[in-house]
């Protein structure tokens, strides 16, 4: 794992030092989706396509992120009809 990957680790563990899923999310949200918007953004520009990730607005991924766990991490449920 390179410095910047071990750094993000640290961060990680220090804003949420007992819960591995929001250090998971974190990591995954400064590390891999930095490269894969990178790839995206790369990948359409040489192509000469637009390209939006409308779910990404950074208000909308930072209220997300103040929601309880008992909200982000219950998976599907099933609906009843």
């Amino acid at each position: 794992m390179n410095e910047y990957r071990h750094k993000i680790l640290k961060e990680a563990q220090e804003l949420y030092p007992k819960n591995l899923q929001r250090q998971a999310l974190y990591f995954d949200q400064h590390t891999y989706m930095c490269s894969l918007l990178d790839r995206n953004d790369r990948c359409t520009m040489g192509t000469s396509i637009e390209c939006r990730e409308p779910f990404l607005d950074q208000r909308l991924v930072a209220g997300l992120g103040t929601l309880d766990d008992k909200w982000m991490f219950t998976g599907k449920k099933e609906s009843s009809f």
